[in-house]
């Protein structure tokens, strides 16, 4: 029996675009580095910058309050968040913000959003149960794309997403396996049926496709199944459910319906989890501008689910305000290299370990704080010889620019070659002027034209063991004032006594 018609019309457009872009490759990417024993800060932190939105999302995320709790104070860059939380949750925060960066483009959603909200949600509340579990990271994941299916509707066919939800009493919990049956009634196929069909060809693991499975029976677990990631996942996606559309005095008298593991949490355990969920929920409403009004449980009340202000746009990524006077507000230029500095100097105390995300930490901070369009660090093997680019980040897409680009300091009329040797810090406003072009080499060519440059040698007793390379574009103008000039050089000279002695 052929699916209907909505149903085919959406599995026909996800196999020629899928949905939300980039997920199906970028999330195995980020789950490789983030597992990789060997993966320096720079590789996972290069990984996430590609995107320049999806790291300013990732960055208000880590900077949620409960992030902020651990005392590490306002975190400026990528790299700090991964030395702060650990490559897993970073690893784990970028999906999410990868999916909140995806429906940020469908700025008139606003059913798109709240999904979101209750997947964020989920993936959070299943972190907290599997800590200290080696497979935390695939409970997450497990919770965060549990709904896949709904999420899917939402985002291609609002219109029956909206009668699904319609069908479905407000205040009505458990709810999932109630919208599943709606769907199965609508639209003939459930919601996790097709999020299976979506998501099987993407190469997702089989664990993650189970855990979108709802039994149409509703069974309990069969006796003697571990508690494992989808068990989790489940749970967490009751729980989520729960902090959205019942209001928190009757959260307690839910517990029975929810301890149906032998291995799950108990009660006492439950309201712990309820409680430090609940100090999250804003922060994640705010990142998605949803305030928690909208939802039952919260006072909110919306007629036959469909939200009054449903064609409200979304605010540009990149200009979110702060949703509640506890968020704080992104540092910019030099409150930002100042920021990096004292980041630096605490890795130059510390020693060891703490001194391997110096060259990422410096980059990424230069980058941002002077508004550059790219940055690039070259660096000589073992401190001698040619200078060879190690990692790029770059608002155009250049991300691999510095694959191929070398410097030799002992070349006469290279432009940087000779910079290097001189160990002098120099902005270029026109790299198109005779004298200036002739002496770029050809992997300046080959990378985005650009007119503006800057060049920051790095150097020991007179000897080039690096540069660091930053150019304009048209929305990253490169035009520091004298305060972050000299902040740039601090934190240059303070990288140099980071890297090991030739």
């Amino acid at each position: 029996m052929n699916a209907p018609a909505p149903v085919d019309a959406l599995l026909d457009r996800l196999s020629r675009q899928p949905d939300f872009p980039s997920l199906p490759g970028f999330m195995p990417e980020v789950r490789r580095l983030a597992r990789c024993d060997r993966a320096r800060v720079q590789s996972l932190s290069s990984a996430l910058l590609k995107d320049i939105g999806l790291s300013q999302r990732l960055l208000r995320l880590v900077n949620a309050a409960y992030y902020r709790a651990a005392g590490a104070g306002h975190i400026v860059t990528v790299t700090r968040a991964i030395a702060v939380l650990g490559f897993e949750a970073v690893g784990r925060l970028a999906v999410a913000a990868r999916m909140v960066e995806s429906v940020a483009r469908r700025s008139g959603n606003v059913l798109l959003r709240e999904e979101c909200l209750r997947a964020m949600l989920a993936g959070q509340i299943a972190e907290m149960l599997a800590e200290g579990r080696r497979d935390a990271e695939d409970a997450y994941l497990a919770a965060l794309f549990r709904n896949l299916g709904r999420l899917l509707l939402a985002l291609h066919l609002p219109e029956q997403a909206q009668a699904l939800r319609a069908a479905v009493a407000p205040a009505l919990w458990p709810r999932g396996d109630a919208e599943e049956a709606a769907a199965r009634i609508q639209l003939g196929l459930g919601c996790s049926e097709i999020a299976q069909q979506v998501a099987g060809p993407w190469g997702w693991p089989a664990e993650l496709l189970r855990a979108m499975w709802r039994d149409p029976a509703g069974l309990p677990p069969a006796p003697g199944a571990r508690f494992g990631p989808v068990e989790i996942a489940i749970l967490a996606d009751d729980l989520a459910d729960l902090m959205l559309h019942v209001a928190p005095e009757r959260w307690a008298g839910s517990h029975p319906r929810l301890l149906r593991h032998p291995d799950g949490p108990d009660a006492r355990r439950l309201d712990s989890l309820l409680q430090r969920a609940r100090l999250r929920l804003p922060e994640l409403a705010a990142a998605l501008d949803l305030t928690l009004e909208r939802f039952p449980a919260w006072g909110g009340m919306v007629a036959g689910g469909v939200a009054p202000e449903a064609t409200a746009p979304l605010p540009d990524p990149l200009a979110l305000p702060p949703a509640t006077p506890e968020v704080a507000v992104a540092p910019r230029g030099a409150e930002l290299l100042g920021i990096a500095i004292q980041d630096l100097s605490a890795a130059l105390v510390a020693g060891g370990d703490a001194l391997a995300g110096a060259p990422a930490l410096a980059l990424e901070s230069l980058w941002r704080g002077l508004e550059a369009r790219a940055a690039m660090l070259f660096l000589a093997p073992g401190g001698r010889g040619p200078m060879h680019g190690l990692v790029t980040l770059s608002r155009v897409g250049a991300a691999q620019w510095h694959a191929g680009s070398r410097i030799d300091p002992d070349e006469p009329r290279e432009l940087f070659a000779m910079l290097c040797r001189r160990g002098a810090d120099t902005l270029i406003e026109d790299a198109a002027e005779p004298r200036i072009a002739q002496r770029l080499p050809d992997w300046f060519r080959a990378g985005p034209a650009a007119r503006r440059f800057m060049v920051l040698p790095l150097q020991v007793r007179g000897r080039p063991l690096g540069m660091i390379y930053l150019d304009a574009g048209p929305d990253a103008p490169l035009r520091p004032d004298e305060a972050c000039l000299r902040l740039a050089r601090s934190l240059r000279n303070q990288l140099v006594l980071a890297l090991p002695a030739p």
